[in-house]
């Protein structure tokens, strides 16, 4: 009894950290804004520049297919002039979005189906592994369907995003699982319930903030 009293006070304090991290997170920005906002761009040098930050409406819906994927941003300095920078030219920017609770952050990477032309992915949880949002899934004025949410991964060490959906996640979950033995514990105790898709940011946080450290960089 005492060991079972053990895992069960064990697994509540993984739970309730988890949470508290969850908790921080931000829900996706979906379509950016085209209305300037507080912010800076992160050069390639990681040099920041601060200043009001905007989409491009020209660059945002033109990369070929409606995916809604930003590919260009106006920036304008509080002292001086403006500056239009591709994604292919700065790192990232941050911004903080009107009516939204915390700064939206973008990272520059390649577009998902075209590697020669990079585009703007919402971060959505940093770590070891990347969560980030996928604009298909945040069309205007439409209802979001949680279950039907799809998106971008970046792990430690590898240079390419990956779709995660309802139908792969688990593939995602094992292979995750085979890195990390503190990870594979976590999951193991998991209530049944907690371990659906829809709790991929509850999940992947444990991960981030628990699991072994890994070999390889990241970005």
């Amino acid at each position: 009894m005492k060991n079972v009293f053990n895992a069960s006070l064990l697994f509540s304090l993984l739970t309730l950290l988890t949470l508290s991290g969850f908790a921080q997170l931000y829900s996706p920005a979906g379509r950016p804004d085209f209305e300037y906002a507080d912010g800076y761009v992160i050069l390639p040098s990681g040099q920041t520049k601060y200043g009001e930050v905007k989409f491009l409406k020209g660059k945002y819906q033109s990369v070929g297919d409606e995916s809604g994927w930003g590919r260009a941003i106006q920036f304008k300095a509080f002292k001086g002039g403006k500056d239009k920078f591709d994604a292919e030219e700065i790192q990232g920017f941050v911004y903080n979005k009107e009516g939204y609770s915390g700064d939206v952050v973008y990272h520059s990477m390649p577009h998902p189906k075209k590697k020669n032309r990079m585009v703007f992915y919402e971060l959505l949880l940093d770590g070891k592994v990347k969560l980030y949002a996928n604009p298909k899934d945040y069309p205007k004025g439409e209802k979001i369907n949680p279950n039907k949410l799809s998106y971008y991964v970046l792990l430690e060490g590898q240079t390419e995003t990956r779709l995660v959906k309802k139908s792969n996640y688990d593939d995602l979950i094992e292979e995750l699982s085979e890195q990390s033995p503190e990870f594979s514990a976590y999951i193991h105790a998991l209530p049944r319930k907690r371990k659906k898709f829809k709790y991929i940011t509850q999940t992947l946080t444990f991960y981030n903030r628990h699991s072994a450290k890994l070999s390889g960089g990241g970005r």
